[in-house]
């Protein structure tokens, strides 16, 4: 399995606008193709996804390898709403070159395509389950609720509009975890206002994130747009019993269903009910913690992998004799040790900054693939240093927010 990451292809950078030179590398990209059984592509990446479909689309039928898009939200960037409307369009009207197209919720199927589809799937995103009994600090009489973000820093995840909901409310504690571009705005937003109830970690190691979950009992994710796509930090909450509270947007709603509380983006008023609320009863934050131990135990990476591996399956020529395999912690297939250091053999060095289960490598020769198991079980694990020919998977910057 080879990975073509989006970090790794040059491009130029102009605030959220992102322009890659991914046209420029098509050649060598297509005559790569052209010895795998598939290919997943994942999008949209402006400049890159789009100018993926748009060269398969005039490739010569008989050069092309089947194709799988994974679809994970739409664009959508303030200041450019007309335009990006626009692309989306004809992001669109690109896909449909795609043998199957995946989506991450019911919304994006049912409005990007008809929910009859045959070539269209849903397969959401996955959690790592946590080992053993979720233990979790217990919340004393008369304790704030404490309230837990996770995520970049930048406009379209509505730290601002947080911000104004839990500043000032005494039964409300923020903790905000994670850097980013307006990292520094909102900490001179929380000293102007003498806000003693809000701190920033920045980024922390893996070790002090879980720390982190153990110690809150809400998770919030209070994007602005449709440019958060899924909001796998809400499902990495939900495994260890934290109530999810997110922004009705596609994908983060679907995560969130039954499982949690729902407000309007940039509601600041409707965010600061909601979490006023859930610190006054704690039988309903006990009710929902347990419903959103049930949630992320339906959401399973286990399940995502079974899932795709089924597509791929479906669309792998028949005289192929490879299988298709994942790589993911916790999954089919094979893995990469943790320690494996950054651009090191066939690694692509695109790790750094994804979740700890989802991670972009190049799977080829080399002494540091390690067979895990077969895929589904029923495949003896390839031997080491065995090459598979499955997938070019063209990465989103995105999957990792």
């Amino acid at each position: 399995m080879d990975t073509v990451s989006s970090t790794e292809i040059p491009r130029i950078v102009f605030g959220e606008v992102r322009l890659s030179s991914f046209a420029l590398h098509w050649p060598g990209i297509r005559r790569k193709m052209q010895g795998y059984d598939v290919v997943n592509l994942h999008g949209p990446v402006p400049t890159l996804s789009d100018v993926f479909l748009l060269m398969t689309r005039f490739s010569r039928p008989s050069s092309r390898v089947p194709l799988v898009y994974t679809h994970h939200s739409a664009i959508e960037i303030e200041g450019m709403l007309k335009a990006t409307d626009v692309y989306n369009g004809v992001h669109r009207w690109l896909s449909h070159v795609a043998d199957r197209t995946v989506t991450t919720s019911r919304f994006y199927r049912d409005s990007l395509f008809a929910p009859s589809a045959r070539n269209v799937s849903v397969i959401p995103w996955g959690v790592d389950p946590v080992p053993g009994i979720v233990q979790r600090s217990p919340r004393e009489p008369g304790q704030p609720l404490r309230v837990l973000f996770v995520g970049q820093m930048r406009p379209y995840k509505g730290v601002d509009v947080l911000l104004d909901a839990v500043i000032g409310r005494a039964e409300l504690q923020l903790t905000l975890v994670g850097a980013g571009p307006d990292l520094e705005k909102h900490e001179r937003t929380v000293r102007s206002r003498g806000a003693q109830n809000v701190r920033f970690l920045g980024r922390v190691p893996d070790a002090e994130l879980h720390l982190a979950y153990q110690e809150h009992d809400v998770i919030v994710l209070p994007s602005v747009t449709r440019a958060e796509a899924f909001g796998l930090v809400v499902l990495e909450g939900m495994v260890r019993g934290l109530v999810p509270v997110v922004s009705e947007l596609p994908g983060v709603r679907d995560v969130a269903e039954g499982a949690g509380v729902v407000v309007p983006p940039r509601d600041a008023d409707a965010l600061r009910r909601a979490l006023v609320d859930l610190a006054a009863d704690p039988h309903e934050i006990a009710r929902l913690h347990s419903r959103s131990l049930e949630r992320a135990a339906e959401l399973s990476w286990e399940s995502t992998i079974d899932a795709y591996e089924k597509v791929m399956l479906e669309l792998a020529p028949r005289e192929s004799e490879h299988r298709v395999v994942d790589v993911r912690d916790g999954g089919s297939g094979y893995v990469v040790p943790r320690q494996t250091p950054r651009g090191s053999g066939d690694v692509q060095g695109a790790n750094a900054g994804l979740p700890p289960t989802t991670r972009r490598v190049r799977l080829g020769p080399g002494p540091w693939a390690t067979p895990r198991r077969g895929v589904r079980g029923t495949t003896p694990a390839l031997p080491q240093n065995t090459a598979v020919d499955t997938a070019v998977d063209t990465a989103v910057d995105t999957a990792s927010s």
